[in-house]
């Protein structure tokens, strides 16, 4: 780590490596929901195919890295995006009630070989788009200086804002929402260049392409962009009594609205294909239906704590691919590539030390699910999962340094080829 930078105007000097990429074959340019599970098929960072072909070659740095950011804690979240050249972005915020222990905190940059470039002390959502323009947003309490006298200041004790910059890094705009910043957890750019954010206290705003609020919705969720511009949210009821999934469209109109019977559900992860097919996934501590299927908890080590892991796909018109019950206890966020295949980042039920094991799951075009699990039993959980343009797996760990009760726990990137 090469330290904290205060001047987002030297955040990102990107060299874009060539790579035979139709990024217009996906339909689906800027999609941050791709990034946070962005697009691609093939072997991993050293070759593969960026458009699906077999003769394409994608020098996007190393063909794994394993970066450890700093020392955290059991529920850092992490927030994941690709560039277009092989840098990773990442997003580092406090999860849950523990705060022992966090030294991983803002935004920051992973080169393509696997060396952390900066971390920003502000922000914790990420997102890219396939022209390699760069997306910042988080709650903030204090002034934060984006360099060359530009301040952002919160209009309340706890303010939402969303930073865009071109991939050197200058800022294009920045902007203090005035809304209510408590618990912002996701973000996705559409194809117009509009963006979406989402938290328990604002619920989901869409910003225009320029970043002015253009509409606000009651509904708190994961959010992504289709081809077409709607807007899909995916989410759980305050109490989490039952989970829904819904679609608007540019205007704002509600396309459709599902609700989910459950208890105790929550969703971690949703993304939209190049088909437009809609997947998500979460875990819940009781039960949650389906679409007839139901989804029952399991018994995870801890006191009280039984979760069951979920993964669902429909067609863009919200009619059922499959559901699946994947048989673990976590499942936090997902990414899909640009064939089709899902990647879910999961924990299994661990040790007395950690409780929960790593795990990594995909789910094939033909809906084959299987397993990595970071070659045995490895204390820690996946927390954040995407894919480059080339079809290598990045994800985002909180682990422990050793498997012992008193170890340190580290917060990672790791590039793999799975």
């Amino acid at each position: 780590m090469r330290g904290i930078h205060y001047s987002i105007s030297v955040l990102l000097s990107l060299s874009l490596v060539a790579c035979s990429t139709d990024h217009s074959s996906t339909g689906r340019a800027g999609d941050a929901s791709v990034s946070h599970g962005p697009t691609d098929s093939g072997s991993g960072g050293g070759s593969g195919s960026c458009d699906g072909g077999t003769a394409a070659v994608c020098p996007l740095g190393a063909g794994t890295f394993t970066d450890v950011l700093g020392v955290s804690n059991p529920l850092q979240l992490l927030s994941l995006a690709t560039e277009p050249s092989g840098e990773v972005l990442f997003g580092a915020s406090q999860g849950g009630a523990n705060s022992d222990v966090v030294h991983v905190s803002g935004v920051g940059e992973i080169s393509a070989t696997g060396s952390t470039i900066l971390m920003l002390p502000f922000g914790s959502l990420v997102a890219s788009d396939a022209s390699g323009d760069i997306y910042i947003a988080g709650s903030f309490t204090t002034a934060i200086d984006l360099g060359n006298g530009l301040v952002l200041t919160p209009q309340d004790n706890i303010d939402v804002f969303v930073a865009k910059l071109d991939a050197n890094g200058h800022v294009i705009f920045a902007r203090a929402l005035g809304l209510c910043g408590d618990g912002v957890a996701a973000i996705a750019v559409g194809a117009d260049g509009r963006i979406a954010l989402s938290g328990t206290a604002m619920g989901t705003a869409v910003l225009s392409a320029s970043g002015d609020i253009a509409q606000q919705f009651a509904e708190t969720g994961q959010v992504a962009f289709d081809s077409l511009g709607d807007l899909v949210i995916a989410g759980s009821q305050t109490d989490s009594a039952y989970a829904f999934l819904e679609k608007y469209d540019a205007s704002g109109t509600l396309v459709f609205r599902t609700a989910f019977e459950g208890k105790g559900v929550r969703i971690s992860g949703l993304v939209v294909d190049t088909s437009d097919a809609i997947i998500f996934v979460g875990d819940a501590t009781a039960y949650v239906d389906f679409f007839g299927t139901d989804i029952t908890a399991r018994f995870a080590s801890e006191s009280g704590r039984f979760t069951g892991a979920f993964a669902v796909k429909t067609f863009s018109n919200r009619d059922p691919v499959f559901v699946k019950d994947l048989g673990i206890v976590e499942a936090n966020g997902v990414a899909v590539d640009a064939n089709g295949q899902i990647f879910i980042a999961a924990a299994i039920t661990g040790n007395t030390g950690f409780f929960r094991y790593m795990e990594i799951v995909k789910i094939d075009v033909h809906a084959v699910v299987s397993m990595f699990d970071f070659g045995g039993n490895a204390n820690g959980r996946v927390v954040a999962i995407a894919v480059d343009v080339c079809g290598s797996v990045l994800a985002g760990l909180v682990r422990q340094t050793v498997p012992d009760p008193q170890s340190e726990i580290d917060t990672v990137v790791q590039k793999l080829a799975l």
